[in-house]
């Protein structure tokens, strides 16, 4: 599968961690627990040739336990959040199309991403066919701005995301399960935090706490396990030690893989 080789987008394995939980950080609201599946599949498939993945969307509904049907509507979202590219396949012997190509784009991509300009545009609260077209967003007095964007800066909070990360997984009602997996977030990075070297990573951080979080409950659907905290600990210690420690120690890279 040499041919794989003129596609990858990524130098390293390390490169594609880093793009994969920035995307899941990024998309943490738009993504379902189908989405992330599907993500997840295609990462760890992707391992091999950095970033880019061959498979038929039958043996990802296969391992994901979804309809092709669901699959594919996963994959196109996916690709709509500008997280992949999906490139047809011509076979090279008996010709026609094959599985398609599934190639991660780098996180710098983000900041091109249409879906986040878009936001910007209904500025002019004059123009009544704009307020017309986009209620959720045109605010008639400032108290109703006021309260919105309390909300939002709300809504935005770390803790907010991590719960609801958590929820979408095990369903409501789980606070001691929040609070247990968000103290090892806590005690992970605070002891990296405090060092001046490290507060730049503090979305990185982040990002990686909510791919820990996938990992352990796509985990939990594959095997029994009892200590879900310890788990997730040891999980995200391996992540955030590849993000901080991956290029100093070389010889011993290797791609970061769990076996669900």
């Amino acid at each position: 599968m040499n041919y794989l080789t003129n596609h990858q987008p990524f130098q390293s394995k390390h490169e594609l961690n880093e793009a994969t939980a920035s995307h899941l950080g990024r998309c943490k609201y738009e993504l379902n627990e189908t989405d992330r599946d599907v993500l997840l599949m295609l990462s760890r498939y992707a391992i091999k040739y950095p970033g880019v993945a061959h498979l038929k969307v039958a043996t990802i509904a296969k391992h994901v336990d979804k309809s092709e049907r669901t699959i594919q509507r996963a994959i196109r979202k996916l690709e709509r959040l500008q997280i992949i590219e999906i490139k047809p396949f011509i076979r090279q012997v008996s010709g026609g199309f094959g599985a398609n190509l599934y190639i991660f784009l780098p996180s710098s991509v983000v900041s091109k991403a249409a879906p986040r300009k878009e936001l910007t545009k209904p500025t002019p609260a004059t123009d009544t066919s704009n307020n017309s077209k986009n209620e959720p967003i045109s605010f008639i007095s400032k108290k109703d701005s006021y309260i919105h964007n309390t909300y939002h800066q709300v809504s935005v909070t770390h803790y907010n995301r991590f719960k609801k990360f958590v929820e979408s997984f095990k369903g409501k009602d789980n606070q001691p399960l929040v609070s247990r997996l968000y103290g090892v977030y806590r005690a992970q990075t605070l002891r990296y935090l405090k060092y001046d070297i490290y507060k730049g990573k503090s979305e990185q951080f982040n990002a990686l706490s909510l791919q820990a979080l996938s990992i352990t409950f796509q985990a939990t659907k594959k095997k029994n396990i009892h200590n879900i905290s310890g788990y997730y600990d040891g999980v995200l210690r391996e992540l955030i030690g590849k993000l901080l420690f991956g290029n100093m120690f070389m010889e011993y890279d290797v791609p970061v893989e769990f076996n669900f």
